[in-house]
């Protein structure tokens, strides 16, 4: 236990002592806040020292079958007079600690501060809330849990950005598609970046935005030039990855509604496509017309009219996180909404017919340039 000899940590350690199935608990402190005196009479093993002594941290933590991290420098005011005192316990702190975990992998309890919701008009601070921190210290601490929520999510997170960056791919399947819903998803995604103190990562969704933005009127029906996969790549991990950074230090409904409601278009889609061809025998990754998209088309809309209401059902999903990010509207019923809406758009559009003009694929977009 990092900072056991502390007010809280002390007590939780007496705590732990007294519980049979706990066998041993080392606690390192370098008691700059903290006082031994408060170990008086709790059986642990005090080791002197700093998490920011990687060599300790080292030797102490492969033997540990749990890690409570609350080794930080506290108190706003000193945070103000020496940031970065605060940021390197705080932050860099704890991912020593979190590369020490690495190896073994133990299970790890961080604890973190109500400084990292700020200022607030709700009379009691939740999970749910928004970050907002007015100091260093409280700036510290999201990015502790941040770094916390990267080495737990690692693999997934990984996973995820893959699934949906080529889902974004499949989406560019009908002219003025993906744009509108890449500058409709962008544009939400930004605000919400901006209303949420991260004003770089809503510059870069601002900026992708207005690319798309600038590029629909070429890719508008019928398309002169298209998006490629170049692309559409690029436009899915740039707002896979943006999700991903904005929800990190969310609750969990909150963080799953965050990376859920931006790509909302995109998942919807993919899932049709995939389970439309597992129903029929079809190789999933083969090409087809068999997109939400091409069932839009189905159903009697122009191609330009179903490029907007795909750029409409973005807009409206980016709508519902910027709302829960605000704390507008609670995150769990944001997420159970958009997991609701998304089932019933893949059960809709896999009972709506596919248009297939004439029988035939869709032309190649590449033509041969004749002399």
């Amino acid at each position: 236990m990092t900072g056991g000899a502390g007010f809280i940590g002390a007590n939780l350690c007496r705590a732990l002592t007294a519980r049979p199935e706990i066998e041993h608990v080392t606690v390192p402190d370098d008691l700059s806040p903290g006082n031994e005196a408060n170990l008086d009479g709790v059986p642990v093993d005090l080791v002197k020292g700093s998490v920011l002594d990687d060599d300790l941290l080292v030797a102490l933590v492969p033997e540990a079958a749990c890690v409570v991290h609350l080794a930080a420098r506290p108190s706003v005011p000193r945070s103000v007079r020496d940031p970065l005192g605060s940021h390197t316990v705080n932050a860099t702190g704890t991912l020593s600690v979190l590369e020490a975990c690495r190896p073994t992998r133990p299970h790890l309890v961080l604890a973190s501060s109500s400084s990292v919701y700020g200022d607030h008009d709700e009379p009691c601070k939740h999970e749910d809330l928004p970050a907002r921190p007015a100091s260093p210290h409280g700036a510290a601490k999201p990015a502790a849990e941040a770094y916390a929520l990267a080495y737990a999510r690692r693999p997934l997170t990984v996973v995820w950005m893959v699934l949906i960056t080529n889902s974004f791919n499949l989406l560019d399947n009908m002219d003025g598609a993906l744009g509108a819903t890449a500058a409709a998803g962008a544009g939400f995604l930004a605000a919400t970046a901006f209303a949420t103190g991260r004003p770089g990562t809503g510059l870069l969704l601002s900026a992708l935005g207005c690319a798309a933005l600038g590029f629909l009127p070429r890719n508008w029906a019928p398309a002169k030039i298209f998006m490629g996969d170049a692309g559409s790549l690029f436009i899915g991990f740039l707002l896979a990855g943006s999700a991903a950074l904005l929800c990190a230090g969310w609750g969990p409904a909150g963080a799953a509604g965050g990376l859920l409601l931006p790509t909302l278009v995109a998942t919807v889609d993919t899932c049709v496509v995939l389970l439309a061809r597992r129903r029929e025998g079809r190789p999933l990754l083969s090409g087809g017309l068999d997109h939400v998209s091409h069932r839009l088309r189905g159903l009697g809309l122009s191609t330009r009219l179903t490029a907007l209401a795909l750029a409409a059902a973005a807009a409206a999903s980016g709508a519902v996180e910027l709302l829960a990010a605000l704390a507008r509207i609670p995150a769990l019923p944001a997420l159970a909404a958009a997991a609701a809406a998304a089932a019933l758009s893949v059960v809709l559009a896999l009972a709506a017919p596919v248009r297939t003009p004439g029988g035939r694929p869709r032309p190649a977009r590449i033509r041969e340039r004749r002399p």
